[in-house]
């Protein structure tokens, strides 16, 4: 359905995580941080884009060790269905 209209309203999504969300799809100079990567993993998810998913999945296993524990990255890997990751933290 959306995909003839020309203009689609976004409800219940932070102005400010959506763009966060853009940044990490579209060529930009602008890196996931441990602060966007839970919200970006959630709105693509919610959104479908399997590309930003992808990018914060390979951005929790090589980064934020201090602020994502172990436990923490299996949670999002669960939640997320992120097998890479969830391989990764057992290994």
């Amino acid at each position: 359905v959306e995909k003839n209209k020309e203009e689609i309203e976004l409800k219940d999504v932070a102005r400010e995580e959506f763009i966060e969300l853009l940044y990490a799809i579209y060529p930009s100079y602008r890196p996931i941080t441990c602060y966007s990567a839970r919200f970006i993993l959630a709105l693509a998810d919610l959104y479908q884009i399997s590309h930003a998913t992808n990018l914060v999945e390979s951005y929790l296993m090589k980064a934020c060790i201090l602020k994502f524990t172990t436990a923490a990255k299996l949670l999002l890997a669960d939640k997320f269905r992120l097998e890479e990751l969830q391989n990764h933290c057992f290994t």
